[in-house]
C-alpha cells in the first residue's frame, strides 16, 4: 500500500497538531473515549479511608511516630481537605459529614467463629464399603 507525500504530510501535520494542542473537539476517536476518572477517584477515596480508618485504630495516643510518618500524614490531610473545601466552595457540592461509628465498631469487634455442619476438613472420612 503505498501512500502519497500529501497524505503523509497530512497524518503528520495532524499527529503534530494532537501532541501540541490535543485531539480535537468532534473526533471520531475522542467522542468514543470514556473517561472513567469518577471511579477511579471514588476507588482511591475508599482505600484512603479503609487505610485511614486501620491507621487510626492501631496508632495509640501516646505513641511516637517519626518524622516523615508524621509529615506524611500531614499531607495527606491538607490535600484531601483542600479537595473537599474545593467542591464545597467552587463548585456548591454538598458533601455529607459520615457517621463512622459503625466503621469503627465493624473494626474492633472479633470476629465471629462460623459453625461446623459437617466433619469436612476435620480429619473424618466416610468410606463407601
Amino acid at each position: 500500500m503505498k501512500i502519497s507525500k500529501e497524505k503523509l504530510q497530512k497524518i503528520i501535520n495532524e499527529e503534530l497538531e494532537m501532541d501540541q494542542y490535543g485531539p480535537k473537539s468532534g473526533d471520531e476517536m475522542t467522542d468514543k473515549m470514556v473517561d472513567n476518572e469518577g471511579d477511579m477517584a471514588k476507588s482511591q477515596l475508599i482505600k484512603m479511608a479503609k487505610y485511614a480508618l486501620g491507621l487510626s485504630l492501631v496508632i495509640e495516643d501516646e505513641q511516637q511516630l517519626e518524622s516523615w510518618v508524621q509529615a506524611k500524614i500531614t499531607l495527606a490531610n491538607d490535600y484531601i481537605s483542600k479537595v473537599k473545601h474545593y467542591l464545597e466552595h467552587e463548585l456548591q457540592v454538598d458533601i455529607p459529614d459520615p457517621d463512622l461509628t459503625e466503621a469503627v465498631k465493624s473494626c474492633t469487634k472479633e470476629p465471629e467463629e462460623a459453625e461446623k455442619d459437617n466433619e469436612a476438613g476435620n480429619g473424618a472420612f466416610y468410606y463407601d464399603v
